[in-house]
């Protein structure tokens, strides 16, 4: 059993102010697919 787990990669870690920033722009209109791709961001994290 893994009792410490240590990560591998930096994938998914996104800072949240990048998440913010994102998220304001999908609210103001802005393609969710767009805009991921602008802040280069998996477009799921930002349709929750």
């Amino acid at each position: 059993m893994v009792r410490n787990f240590k990560r591998k990669t930096e994938k998914g870690n996104a800072p949240p102010d990048v998440l913010l920033r994102a998220a304001r722009l999908v609210r103001l209109g802005s393609s969710i697919r767009k805009v991921a791709a602008d802040f280069n961001v998996n477009y799921r994290t930002l349709a929750r």
